[in-house]
C-alpha cells in the first residue's frame, strides 16, 4: 500500500462520512434534539463498527459476499426494516425541540445504533466492499498495516461524527 493510496483512501473516507445521509442526519437530529453526548456515543458507534466492517472484509467477508448475492439482497430489506425504525424513532420521539422530555439515549443505546446503522448503511458496505480492495491489495496487508488503517479509519470518523 502505498502513501497515494492511503491519501485516497483517506481522502473518499472523509468525504463520503461529511456527504449528506442517513448516519449524519441521525448525528445531526441528536444534537438538535439536545442529546450531545447521544451524538457522540453514536459517532463512537459508526466509527467502530466502520472497523468491524475493514476487519470483516480484511478477512474475507467481501469474497464471500460476492459468491452469494442473494444474502446482500436479504439484508438490504433488513437495513431498509432497520432505517424505517430509526426514521420512526427519530420522527415522533428523539427530536424533542421543546425540551419537554429528560429521557436521553446517550451512552451504550447510541453506541449500538451507530454500529447497527454502519452494518445497515448501504454507502459503507459498498465502500469497504467495492472500493476497499481496489485501492489496496487485502491479501498483501500486513497486521501491523491493517491496525495502522482500523486507526485511521476510527480517527477520521471519530473526528467527523464527533
Amino acid at each position: 500500500m502505498t502513501t497515494a493510496d492511503l491519501f485516497a483512501y483517506l481522502v473518499l473516507l472523509t468525504t463520503m462520512t461529511l456527504a449528506p445521509g442517513p448516519l449524519l442526519a441521525m448525528t445531526i437530529a441528536r444534537t438538535l434534539g439536545r442529546d450531545v453526548s447521544g451524538a457522540v456515543s453514536f459517532g463512537v458507534g459508526v466509527a467502530i463498527g466502520n472497523v468491524v466492517l475493514i476487519a470483516a472484509i480484511w478477512a474475507g467477508f467481501g469474497v464471500w459476499m460476492a459468491s452469494m448475492p442473494s444474502v446482500m439482497d436479504y439484508a438490504k430489506f433488513l437495513g431498509v426494516a432497520y432505517l424505517m425504525y430509526v426514521a420512526y424513532d427519530l420522527w415522533f420521539k428523539a427530536c424533542d425541540m421543546e425540551g419537554e422530555s429528560d429521557k436521553r439515549s446517550g451512552g451504550r443505546g447510541a453506541a449500538s445504533a451507530g454500529r447497527l446503522s454502519c452494518f445497515v448503511s448501504p454507502h459503507y458496505m459498498m465502500l469497504y466492499m467495492l472500493l476497499l480492495p481496489r485501492l489496496v491489495d487485502l491479501s498483501a496487508v500486513s497486521n501491523s498495516l491493517f491496525s495502522f488503517l482500523t486507526v485511521l479509519t476510527f480517527a477520521v470518523l471519530a473526528l467527523c461524527y464527533g
